[in-house]
């Protein structure tokens, strides 16, 4: 089996407009201009992202590159399709449209706040409350259709659990918690998606460093990320 991490590695070449990944080991960056002069780094020419990195907010190739690189889900996708927990401890079916999650103790964002089952369900929210470009992606959970502020099929049972309740059984659920539109943002960012748009606060294995539009967009090695997967 690939991890996610090594096999996020590999796409770092594939990322956008003169895209730079340290190889490095332990390198971190808070968003901004950062000095490359000494790094050993990975570049590679494609295009400029063309929406803002937000998780559920995206749909080209580019942004979806970086955002798979800045963020993590519960579960990753590996180069076969394969899903594996990520940021999840466990994921347990109850039923056919019941779900029981836990997410990992160490989980973390790169500004080192806890990646709790808040998180989660905020962000999810306000993918479908703001009627984002992926919001369809959550059709499955139940009250989806409703209009409500919150989806009934969301419940946080504990800091790291939460249940997922879905309208109907749904072939292949635990595969799609790997696709990007489930990544988490902090739920205090839901009411600054134009600020993290820009300058995303991830958990992902890199740190966006700097973008400068329509030339280069810096990636630097998340230290955090780094720690947790030496400790495994």
């Amino acid at each position: 089996m690939t991890s996610r991490r090594s096999f996020l590695g590999m796409l770092a070449a594939l990322a956008v407009s003169g895209v730079v990944a340290p190889t490095v080991a332990g390198c971190t960056a808070e968003p901004g201009n950062v000095d490359t002069s000494d790094m050993n780094l990975i570049t590679t020419d494609i295009s400029e992202p063309q929406r803002t990195l937000i998780p559920a907010d995206s749909n080209d190739a580019p942004g979806q590159t970086i955002i798979n690189l800045v963020y993590s889900g519960l579960m990753y996708l590996d180069e076969t399709g394969g899903a594996h927990y990520d940021l999840a401890e466990s994921i347990t079916q109850v039923d056919d449209t019941t779900y029981d999650v836990v997410i990992r103790d160490d989980a973390v964002f790169s500004d080192g706040s806890t990646v709790e089952a808040e998180d989660f369900v905020d962000t999810w929210n306000t993918a479908v409350r703001q009627s984002l470009l992926s919001a369809h992606h959550f059709e499955p959970i139940r009250g989806f259709h409703e209009g409500r502020k919150s989806m009934r099929g969301l419940k946080v049972t504990g800091p790291k659990t939460f249940r997922i309740e879905l309208s109907r059984p749904t072939a292949g659920f635990l595969e799609r918690l790997g696709y990007s539109v489930f990544f988490p943002m902090r739920s205090e960012d839901q009411d600054r998606l134009s600020d993290r748009g820009t300058d995303p606060i991830g958990s992902g294995p890199y740190v966006l460093a700097s973008w400068e539009r329509e030339k280069a967009v810096t990636l630097v090695q998340n230290s955090l990320q780094g720690a947790a997967n030496a400790a495994e």
